[in-house]
């Protein structure tokens, strides 16, 4: 999917049906506004896909996961208004 807005948003709904701990999000332009919007683009543009891989990839991680830090407030209200 292409590395604007839409394009983005469209890779994390369509990573989520997938699973997140199947998917990595690749975004081709490397934070230059002006990179390639997808693979073909910067297939043409002569970029190197290692590198893209290596520094502009991201997982989704699992959303289902938390921490106690991220909870400890309620448990503890929760235990104090028992």
């Amino acid at each position: 999917m292409d590395a604007d807005d839409v394009g983005r948003n469209a890779a994390d709904k369509f990573a989520q049906k997938l699973g997140s701990k199947r998917t990595l999000i690749i975004d081709s332009r490397l934070k230059d506004p002006e990179g390639p919007k997808d693979a073909n683009d910067a297939l043409k543009m002569g970029k190197d896909f290692k590198m893209i891989f290596e520094q502009c990839s991201r997982s989704l991680g699992d959303k289902n996961l938390l921490a106690f830090s991220d909870i400890r407030e309620k448990v503890l209200n929760r235990i104090l208004n028992y």
